[in-house]
């Protein structure tokens, strides 16, 4: 199991109390700071209202008024998977719910009941691979694109889509050209 930083925030949208405070019981003695939220109009009102957003959202299917199907669906117009994991929460097991869940862009789909150590397991999965702190921050103020410096680093990453003009930019930018690249990663990220 990883260690959670002491800044990690889950939201947790479920209907029902006692589920909340399963959630709670398992993830806050490791230092995860869990906000829940009792539907999901609630939820989206408060990320809406928020300047940020949770490291992860443990979403349940089945709740009144909007799903939890409705409110991934809803997440994904504005935050990719990677920016914003999503795990679906369901006492639905059957793969018809789970292919459903995973299709409109869920990162994970856990069924109830589950075990303390299964939903670590997989929270922490999806905070391995999620984007650093600092990329969303900069994605939300309107970048996109993002040079870092890295040491170690000799590779021109970016998205195959636009490539070619995206590293005749770069390369415009500095006098040098490729031997300015050295040493930078350059990754184009899109949000929509």
């Amino acid at each position: 199991m990883l260690p959670c930083l002491l800044s990690s925030q889950i939201l947790s949208v479920d209907d029902n109390e006692v589920n909340h405070m399963v959630v709670e019981n398992i993830l806050t003695p490791r230092g995860f700071k869990i906000t829940t939220c009792m539907s999901g109009v609630e939820a989206l009102e408060l990320l809406e209202s928020r300047s940020y957003l949770p490291d992860l959202i443990l979403l349940d299917c089945m709740m009144p008024v909007m799903s939890g199907f409705e409110v991934c669906q809803t997440l994904r117009r504005k935050h990719p998977q990677n920016a914003l994991p999503i795990i679906m929460v369901s006492a639905r097991s059957g793969d018809e719910d789970i292919v459903r869940g995973l299709s409109l862009g869920c990162n994970d789909y856990i069924t109830k009941p589950f075990s303390a150590g299964e939903l670590n397991a997989r929270i922490d999965v999806q905070l391995k691979i999620r984007l650093p702190k600092n990329v969303k921050m900069r994605l939300k103020k309107g970048s996109s694109m993002i040079m870092d410096y890295h040491e170690n680093v000799s590779v021109l990453i970016c998205e195959l889509v636009n490539m070619r003009r995206g590293y005749y930019k770069l390369r415009d930018t500095y006098d040098d050209g490729v031997d300015m690249l050295k040493g930078w990663r350059w990754t184009r990220l899109f949000t929509s």
